[in-house]
């Protein structure tokens, strides 16, 4: 049975280090770019040459990968092929939505609140089109 892909948000890491190991991160995006099934070799080799990895790390880190449920193995001739479960704007909208929620659940309105703060301080036209949005559906309801 695959884990939840994500246990632990990293507050101050950026990008996709917030949810994954730094290595998964680097080899999810690589096999996002590429174009249909990849095998370990091909990501061994296109994984960036600033941080040398062994073939057997590479090996591992796409292991947990798909042990997370994220990436999905397929027999091949010469070893396994690997795909993404979930495109990468699946994932982070699924990421984005457990955090939220869980957020929610555990701090009820001051965590939605900060989301506004958030929204306010970093995107003040998209807060503008979540109440927009947050309207249309009340008045869809009423």
């Amino acid at each position: 049975m695959a884990r939840k892909p994500v246990g632990m948000f990293r507050l101050q890491a950026v990008g996709l280090e917030r949810v994954l190991g730094s290595l998964e991160a680097e080899v999810m995006e690589q096999v996002w770019r590429a174009d249909g099934p990849v095998a370990i070799r091909t990501l061994h080799a296109t994984l960036p040459p600033s941080r040398p990895l062994s073939f057997n790390t590479v090996v591992s880190v796409v292991n947990h990968l798909v042990e997370k449920g994220l990436l999905h193995r397929e027999r091949a001739r010469r070893g396994h092929l690997f795909t993404p479960t979930l495109s990468r704007d699946a994932f982070l909208a699924q990421v984005s939505r457990d955090v939220a929620a869980g957020l929610i659940r555990d701090f009820g309105d001051v965590a939605v609140a900060q989301f506004v703060a958030a929204l306010r301080a970093e995107n003040p036209a998209a807060l503008r089109r979540l109440a927009d949005l947050a309207q249309a559906d009340g008045s869809a309801r009423g």
